[in-house]
């Protein structure tokens, strides 16, 4: 179903939910990389891996407001976006299809 142009805080998320998966997918490139593993501690390559777990859960998040604005039903995030999806659009294989992580 196509949906009416957006109303401009709408169009923000929708243009927040674009950078995002774009920087998202930028950072699980680099961790998926041989780069990754020369990153000098381990703490530092748990942090990365901590930040693009949470960059996911807005990215789902995000989602789920633009789906609320086109049902006017809430969609939850593991309905909206399966884990493969999300992988697809540069989730980690890590983060669970309902928002957590294993």
């Amino acid at each position: 179903m196509d949906h009416l142009p957006y109303l401009p805080h709408q169009q923000r998320v929708v243009d927040e939910l674009e950078e995002l998966s774009t920087r998202l997918g930028k950072l699980n490139s680099f961790i998926g990389s041989a780069k990754f593993n020369e990153v000098g501690v381990q703490a530092e390559r748990d942090l990365l891996l901590k930040q693009a777990g949470q960059m996911t859960a807005y990215w789902m998040t995000l989602h789920e407001r633009i789906a609320l604005w086109k049902s006017h039903e809430p969609v939850p995030a593991a309905q909206f976006v399966p884990q493969t999806e999300a992988q697809a659009l540069g989730a980690p294989p890590y983060v669970l299809s309902s928002g957590g992580t294993q």
